[in-house]
């Protein structure tokens, strides 16, 4: 058995967190139109298709153009702000990953970026996987790297969870055996996107980890 998860919304807290991340800007004059138009204005195009990612390097360079502003003082505090982001990870995550092997563990997240990186490995979570890797690609793309990295044997059991369904689309044309989850939370960003190639929806890891025991006693 191995399983696959992703970061923000499933065992982060993205809207506490963005908000928190917002009245930085705030606190610094920053209008929250200005915050807001620049936020993710940075396609990076990959196979001739675009897609978006955060950057506050970025965000940053646009703001300070469009603003004429000078924002070290604004760096700094985002700076302090990622330092500690283990408050925003979700109450049932560590419970959840304690109930499985870190040999079984991968945390598959996007997007690559050290704003990324930073805020996953200043949660307190990242000593519970074997292996981590931030990607811009779909996740199918990544967990292949993982399995040839860890010599993953394909026919165990892969459980893959997400809250895209981009993703789980990828894994499941990928991966047709694998079982992967929908995860809903109350908080998600996507609740309006519909998906038909998820095996399980839930809403928490709780209703996760019941399913996945289930089968695995099953098999």
């Amino acid at each position: 058995m191995k399983i696959f998860i992703d970061f923000d919304d499933v065992l982060l807290n993205t809207g506490n967190f963005r908000n928190d991340y917002k009245k930085i800007f705030i606190s610094h004059g920053i209008p929250d139109c200005a915050y807001s138009e620049f936020y993710y204005d940075y396609p990076v195009k990959k196979r001739n298709r675009k897609i978006m990612k955060y950057d506050p390097k970025e965000h940053l360079r646009r703001i300070r153009k469009d603003l004429q502003i000078s924002t070290k003082t604004l760096e700094r505090d985002i700076s302090r702000f990622v330092k500690d982001t283990g408050k925003y990870i979700f109450d049932d995550v560590k419970g959840f990953l304690k109930k499985f092997k870190k040999d079984d563990l991968f945390l598959v997240s996007y997007a690559k970026t050290d704003f990324q990186e930073k805020k996953i490995y200043n949660s307190g979570i990242a000593k519970y996987f074997k292996g981590i890797i931030i990607t811009d690609e779909l996740k199918a793309e990544a967990i292949k790297s993982l399995i040839k990295k860890y010599k993953i044997n394909i026919r165990e059991k892969l459980f893959f969870l997400d809250d895209r369904s981009e993703q789980i689309d990828s894994i499941k044309k990928q991966y047709p055996l694998a079982i992967t989850f929908l995860v809903r939370r109350n908080t998600g960003r996507y609740q309006d996107r519909k998906n038909k190639n998820c095996d399980y929806k839930v809403i928490d890891l709780n209703s996760a980890n019941k399913i996945i025991k289930k089968l695995c006693v099953a098999s």
